[in-house]
């Protein structure tokens, strides 16, 4: 029998932490390419600028895997369970998403007017479905949106994984997502065979760090309560250390594939050690970091927008100090800065208000009778 998490589980504090740590890193991936293009940041270290962002999206796709399994352990085999997740997530996920991405049309019909067809890759955005008239990465109109169609596509394959016994639904889950990648595999190396670019893109193997999560919820569940050590330094800080490589003159990894992989293995082990340490009572700056990882996802939708403030006087300030080594790095530091306060802002005053009046809008009592009554076995989830 397998010990399922209650409502009394500690909240892993660390992993809010490791949220707040995970936009800053994409943040700071974007900062230093934006500088690159206007040439403040040096050629060299573009892969471990990359390393940064791609430590980011790891760390969010195996907290995904980890906290949907942790918290819906219970909710296997019932209709009306699967009907709540995926409600609840489309709460979460679209409505903020919906408004970055209309706001950031306009910029785009401005710098990209010969090449963007506006209405249907708008449509395609707010599907969460790859971009076929963009073919770096099929991105959507909102660039970093493309981390978004992975996780919708995870909901919704694990939501209909809901519908099954617990056992039954977390193998197929799991196999689901290992065929997957085992197809994308057998098409790279038989370019006879080769997929589709969107067949391509969600047979990335990326797509087992979800499953990497779901497996680490197992075990959490499976151990029952696991004795955590109380540590006042959070782990997630340690996502941090290879921001050091940018201080070289050089990166080290030789291509895109070292660094993907670096990256997925540095981000999962650092997300392990975060489920293993619990923090009761955290200090000034770990609340700190804990609003900011709150403001995480609107963070990672807005920080694009803090480019439009920063870059120019940047670019002014540079042309006078370019001599001075270390003012590329005090640039990044400034984009940073002014994202995530973007970010608390918009989690404040647009994401708080908007999820608390939309969470009213559940199902009438009529409605949610009606599935109750019709599937007794799995009550509505409320979390």
């Amino acid at each position: 029998m397998i010990a399922l998490p209650s409502s009394t589980s500690p909240k892993l504090l660390h992993l809010q932490i490791l949220r707040a740590i995970a936009a800053s890193l994409v943040v700071v991936d974007h900062t230093y390419n934006e500088l690159f293009q206007r040439r403040i940041m040096p050629v060299p270290n573009l892969h471990s600028a990359y390393l940064l962002g791609h430590l980011g999206v790891s760390a969010f796709f195996v907290l995904s895997g980890f906290i949907m399994m942790r918290q819906s352990a219970h909710q296997f085999g019932s209709p009306a369970n699967a009907l709540t997740f995926a409600w609840h997530r489309i709460l979460r996920i679209v409505p903020l998403y919906w408004i970055a991405t209309i706001l950031w049309l306009p910029t785009l019909v401005v710098t990209h007017a010969r090449t963007l067809r506006p209405a249907f890759q708008l449509v395609l955005s707010l599907l969460f479905l790859p971009n076929v008239g963009n073919p770096e990465k099929l991105s959507p109109l909102l660039g970093q949106g493309w981390t978004l169609n992975f996780e919708m596509a995870f909901y919704l394959l694990f939501a209909l994984c809901l519908l099954l016994p617990r056992r039954r639904g977390v193998a197929v889950l799991l196999s689901t997502l290992g065929v997957l990648v085992f197809l994308g595999t057998v098409a790279q190396v038989t370019p006879q065979h080769r997929l589709g670019d969107i067949w391509q893109l969600y047979t990335h193997w990326r797509i087992l760090l979800f499953g990497g999560g779901v497996a680490l919820a197992l075990i959490e569940i499976k151990l029952g309560c696991i004795t955590r050590w109380n540590m006042t330094f959070s782990p997630a800080w340690l996502l941090v250390l290879p921001a050091a490589l940018l201080l070289l003159p050089r990166s080290p990894f030789p291509n895109a594939g070292a660094t993907l992989i670096f990256g997925s293995l540095f981000g999962a082990a650092v997300v392990v050690l975060c489920t293993l340490i619990s923090l009761d009572r955290p200090g000034r700056f770990n609340r700190l970091a804990v609003l900011l990882g709150d403001a995480s996802y609107s963070t990672y939708l807005f920080h694009l927008w803090i480019f439009s403030f920063t870059m120019p006087p940047i670019v002014r300030v540079y042309a006078h100090f370019h001599s001075v080594p270390q003012s590329p790095i005090a640039f990044l530091l400034v984009g940073l800065v002014g994202a995530n306060i973007l970010g608390i802002a918009v989690h404040l005053f647009v994401e708080r208000r908007i999820t608390l009046a939309l969470k009213r809008l559940t199902f009438d009592r009529r409605t949610r009778s009606r599935i109750v009554s019709k599937y007794p076995h799995g009550a509505i989830a409320t979390s």
